[in-house]
């Protein structure tokens, strides 16, 4: 079994406060004896999606009638602000955070949820700088929710990408720049919008370390 696998095992025996993978299958909703495909073939991504849908709910259920924001924070999910980086872990941890802080310190509405991915590269320097994060608003993850010149994530042909998106209709088509002149500009065409898929619209960014620091300066729990 992978070591992510271990990870993410471990992960969902502490959350479901079970001792067995045979048990987490029946949190799960599977067969017990789903759990022997995992020891032999490793966690398939439906299972993996399915653990952090059920960890995503059930927090926002806790929080519904609190005055806090989720954030879905991808410790291990890299967007290039360059060149394209493939991404294979979808692990995340929530943040949940009281919404004055998030309108006074982030700026930021505190009607909906984030989330905060890392910037590889420097094509979008000087916005972003390469090992800064960004703060992700993933509903507004498609074309006609994207206002032109938005900075973007962006999965083309499953690689992640960072980029600023200049939409133009009336020829089919949009281009994904960047903010750094020495990186070529990407054209996507109508017949290649399925090969495209928007993550979301960047909305904040931030040091994640400094981000934490404050925090914890704060006594917002995590």
């Amino acid at each position: 079994m992978k070591e992510n696998d271990k990870k993410i095992i471990k992960e969902m025996k502490e959350y479901f406060n079970v001792e067995s993978i045979s048990q987490i299958a029946e949190k799960l909703g599977y067969k017990p004896s789903t759990a022997n495909n995992w020891h032999n073939k490793g966690l398939t991504q439906s299972v993996i999606d399915k653990f952090q849908s059920i960890k995503y709910t059930n927090s926002k259920n806790s929080l519904k009638n609190s005055n806090m924001v989720n954030f879905r924070y991808f410790p291990d999910v890299y967007a290039a602000a360059g060149y394209g980086n493939s991404n294979e872990s979808e692990h995340y941890e929530i943040i949940s955070l009281d919404a004055k802080f998030v309108v006074d310190f982030l700026g930021l509405s505190a009607q909906t949820d984030y989330d905060i991915i890392k910037i590889f590269g420097n094509s979008m320097e000087p916005y972003l700088l390469d090992g800064q994060s960004a703060i992700v608003d993933f509903k507004k993850n498609n074309l006609s929710l994207v206002k032109n010149a938005d900075v973007v994530i962006i999965s083309v042909d499953n690689e992640l990408f960072c980029k600023r998106i200049k939409k133009q209709p009336l020829l089919n088509k949009f281009i994904l720049t960047s903010d750094n002149k020495d990186y070529d500009d990407i054209v996507v065409a109508e017949d290649d919008f399925n090969r495209c898929k928007i993550i979301g619209v960047v909305v904040c960014k931030i040091d994640i370390q400094m981000f934490l620091n404050k925090i914890e300066l704060k006594n917002i729990s995590i």
